[in-house]
């Protein structure tokens, strides 16, 4: 898998032993320069080098490989996620360093954080890498060696130890007189890497970074086409404020989803000093949309490039243009539909004695009243409360029932999402049909008196 495959000779125990303890003595006489000449490359030396914790992960080319069949041989060891900037940035250089330094003593290891297998094959195979790159799916690897945030990148030695650690993106092509000089100091071994961590277990650096934390919150979960809606990206910070160069974060949206203004606000709690990130969104589009992933970058102190963090972003439901809860055919419909009911009561108006002509516009009203409740209704039946809502508003208006507390109510079902409970919703619809049947016996009371005064002679 690697640069020079894995050898394994057969030694007593006891002679074994003294390899390792003749490796681990030499490995101590140059751990200074070491330690200095990565220093010089911007790289944060790791005193008294850290065993490196051995993994086994499957390549791309389903081939079950561990970190330890590299003994023997220097290796640069980078974790990288596919929907990371930065680490995208830096993988033409770590190309060009496997390139030209595979041969001569170094392997290049990738290991992909995220998934699916298929994504990473497409981003390696955009990027041109021919390295080899390992997949995480458990996150294992990461958790061992401390990759919450990527890119990061460790330096071993022959001897499986980790001598330098880089948080952020670089030109690795510009190391590679670096890796000549470590191989010079430290030679390649196929008998060596007698000191990588078996156990697995999670890696010992001399300092540990604490990434910031970050939380994403909506200003409303279902926003309607063409009203702003905020996202806001809440960054706090674990250690101190001058731990970090903060940089704004990023947020993948669809297509119909626009970022029309930023801004950004500072305080400070007991947890930390706290960065809330707004940004204002406009919606062109309905439907449901993830706002993920949302990417965190920052620039560690002492450290020239960006590390990422991905936090899960949330979901909107977009929904379309209402008028009076309606969708816009829906109320044209019964705009129309009422414009033709009046025309038609005007022509009957004209054209029938005015007793009869009240009579008629009476009961038109009660009909075009009862249709509204029908609809208010229908709209309750299908979960809609602030349209059910509306309708008994426009309906307390026309039937003279004065409520003035019933637009607040709506006002709440329809932007604050507290519709009252069942039992008043009952009761108001109870009071609008008891209206509407007072009202109907009511018009209908003339055409009785007409009939029962009526001239049977005529």
């Amino acid at each position: 898998m690697f640069g020079v495959p894995s050898q394994k000779p057969m030694f007593f125990c006891a002679a074994a032993t003294a390899v390792v303890v003749c490796l681990a003595s030499s490995a101590k006489a140059g751990d200074s320069e070491i330690a200095q000449l990565v220093g010089r490359y911007g790289i944060s030396p790791v005193q008294p080098p850290s065993p490196a914790s051995d993994f086994s992960l499957t390549s791309l080319g389903d081939e079950k490989v561990s970190l330890s069949d590299a003994q023997g041989r220097w290796v640069l060891l980078t974790f990288f996620a596919t929907w990371c900037g930065p680490c995208k940035s830096e993988m033409p250089a770590l190309e060009r360093l496997h390139k030209s330094h595979s041969d001569r003593g170094l392997d290049v290891v990738g290991v992909a954080i995220d998934g699916p297998r298929a994504a990473v094959q497409r981003f390696t195979k955009n990027l041109g890498v021919t390295f080899p790159v390992l997949v995480d799916e458990n996150g294992k690897a990461a958790n061992a060696y401390h990759a919450s945030s990527v890119p990061i990148t460790y330096v071993l030695d022959p001897l499986g130890r980790i001598v330098g650690v880089a948080r952020g993106a670089r030109d690795w092509a510009k190391t590679a007189p670096l890796f000549d000089q470590l191989i010079k100091l430290a030679p390649i071994d196929a008998g060596a890497g007698a000191l990588y961590d078996k156990a697995g277990g999670a890696v010992l650096l001399p300092t540990s970074l604490v990434p910031p934390s970050a939380t994403v919150t909506l200003s409303t979960a279902e926003p309607t086409v063409g009203t702003p809606f905020d996202v806001n990206v809440r960054v706090v910070w674990a250690g101190n404020f001058e731990d970090y160069l903060l940089h704004p974060p990023s947020i993948h949206l669809p297509e119909s989803i626009t970022i029309a203004s930023t801004s950004a606000s500072t305080t400070s709690r007991d947890a930390g000093p706290i960065v809330t990130y707004h940004f204002r969104l406009e919606p062109s589009a309905a439907g449901t949309f993830a706002l993920d992933p949302v990417e965190l970058r920052y620039t560690p102190k002492n450290e020239n490039d960006p590390v990422a963090t991905r936090i899960t972003g949330p979901t909107v439901v977009i929904h379309g243009v209402t008028i009076a809860g309606l969708q816009p055919l829906v109320f044209v419909a019964i705009l129309v539909g009422l414009c033709a009911a009046l025309a038609a009561l005007f022509f009957v108006l004209r054209h029938r004695p005015k007793a009869v002509a009240a009579t008629n516009l009476q009961q038109a009203q009660h009909e075009r009243w009862q249709e509204a409740f029908s609809a208010a209704r229908r709209q309750r039946l299908e979960g809609n409360v602030a349209g059910f809502l509306q309708h008994l508003v426009e309906l307390h208006d026309e039937l003279g029932m004065p409520n003035p507390g019933l637009s607040k109510v709506v006002e709440q079902a329809r932007y604050g999402g507290k519709p009252p409970p069942n039992q008043e919703l009952d009761q108001l619809q109870r009071d609008v049909e008891r209206r509407l049947v007072a009202l109907a016996q009511h018009s209908h009371r003339p055409q009785r008196d007409a009939i029962r005064f009526a001239d049977p002679t005529e």
